[in-house]
């Protein structure tokens, strides 16, 4: 019977809680999404309307919107491993990032500089982990038709990566369209990096402290702050000189006492806004008899 009248009055479930419709499709939201798609695959009807609700929410994009590079850290270590076997032409033992250094895990970084260490792969290392001590391309150097002469060690370096670079990119792009599957894991990949959060609003429902006077009335951009920072139990008021700080740390403080939040709040101010603070708070609540 709870159950019936939480659902529709909007609110929804999320494990052992339940939360107001608003607040539930705000945050972070996949692991809201793969508790409710969990309860959905047990038969739960409302899980699975949830889990519909939180996709949508969400947006997740295709392949097509994504343009993965692997050199980018959240593109998952198997399907790193996989396309490194097949650029190299060899079978490359599972990867791990140490201190965000893409290695195989059986290898110290400085294995990777020893000539036995098969030379392809670690030029395509080089090439993931930008490090130009790995990634030296053997060159032929061509003459400069701007100049008439030879193009130096360095230039020629440059020209060889930047094809190495173009010729990896369209290799990498090839082996996703080969593989649904792994592509699938780069998406949702992406996906749960960049797709997960959803910035929650707090422009309505801001309720005045019972001591609220009625000779201030905050405005939205106010209440607002004053919810977040409720909402969060703290947090940073970053207003801007002259937008209402004061009044909205004011209007903080009083929802915190009235909720038992905070029972004898302390602010700490420079001497010059003192009695500005002081002013203040005498205008907008009621019964200030105990303000020092």
């Amino acid at each position: 019977m709870l159950r019936a009248t939480l659902i529709a009055g909007r609110w929804m479930q999320d494990g052992d809680d339940w939360l107001p419709e608003q607040e539930y499709l705000s945050g972070s939201l996949w692991g809201r999404y793969d508790r409710a798609k969990a309860r959905a695959n047990q038969g739960d009807p409302v899980a699975a309307a949830q889990a519909a609700r939180l996709l949508e929410t969400i947006a997740p994009v295709t392949l097509s919107a994504v343009e993965p590079d692997p050199r980018l850290p959240w593109i998952p270590l198997e399907v790193i491993r996989g396309f490194l076997s097949q650029i190299t032409g060899q079978e490359v033992e599972p990867l791990e990032r140490r201190y965000h250094y893409l290695v195989p895990t059986s290898k110290g970084l400085t294995d990777l500089l020893k000539p036995d260490f098969p030379k392809p792969l670690a030029v395509a290392l080089g090439f993931l982990n930008h490090d130009p001590s790995l990634f030296r391309l053997e060159v032929v150097k061509q003459v400069d038709t701007e100049t008439g002469g030879e193009e130096s060690e360095t230039d020629a370096q440059t020209r060889a990566r930047e094809d190495y670079e173009n010729k990896a990119l369209a290799s990498f792009a090839s082996y996703l369209r080969d593989h649904r599957s792994i592509a699938e894991l780069v998406v949702d990949a992406y996906n749960r990096t960049y797709r997960g959060y959803i910035e929650p609003t707090y422009n309505s429902g801001f309720v005045d402290a019972a001591r609220w006077g009625g000779r201030i009335k905050l405005r939205a951009h106010q209440q607002a702050g004053a919810s977040r920072l409720l909402a969060h139990n703290g947090g940073l008021l970053a207003f801007d000189v002259g937008v209402g700080k004061t009044l909205t740390g004011i209007a903080t403080i009083a929802r915190l006492r009235e909720e038992g939040r905070a029972r004898r709040p302390v602010i700490i101010l420079p001497n010059t806004l003192l009695f500005q603070w002081l002013k203040q708070i005498k205008i907008c609540l009621l019964y200030t008899s105990r303000c020092v």
